[in-house]
């Protein structure tokens, strides 16, 4: 099994680096979305607008990975994870 960062697409962009910020986008979407419930009011316009820009980049990450024939299901890297995990824990505490 090859490892994310010995792998680049034909462009030259690392895999690693594409998955990881995919994943962050991802998990902070999620972030926002559970903020977005307990903010006051007058914060909650600007958040929703924050979430539907990390829609439309998710968006752009899906399919420029369809292009590029990249899996962005596979397992993440550990640090991408890590970090993910922080902002999940943050979002419910």
């Amino acid at each position: 099994m090859a490892r994310f960062d010995s792998l680049y697409t034909n462009d030259g962009i690392s895999v690693l680096d594409w998955h990881c910020d995919y994943l962050f986008v991802k998990g902070l979407a999620r972030f926002v979305a559970l903020t977005v419930a307990k903010a006051p009011r007058a914060t909650q316009k600007t958040l929703i607008g924050g979430l539907a820009a990390l829609d439309a980049e998710l968006d752009w990450f899906e399919s420029h990975a369809r292009e590029r024939d990249l899996d962005l299901t596979v397992a993440s890297h550990p640090a991408c994870r890590r970090y993910v995990d922080f902002l999940m824990a943050v979002a419910y505490s």
